[in-house]
């Protein structure tokens, strides 16, 4: 005779673990998306204020 009950302790651990792996992978994602948008980030703010002392 099998037990089909749910194991409530090991789905919220499953659940848990999911969540922390997924937010690593978005964390991971991220990081290499701002690393490449700051330059652009500092090169717009230098324009910014380059065109501002010309006019």
């Amino acid at each position: 005779m099998t037990d089909d009950s749910t194991n409530v302790g090991r789905r919220r651990f499953l659940v848990g673990s999911t969540s922390v792996v997924g937010a690593a992978g978005v964390v991971g994602a991220a990081v290499p998306s701002v690393m490449i948008m700051e330059p652009m980030i500092r090169l717009s703010a230098n324009l910014v204020m380059l065109m501002a002392r010309v006019q």
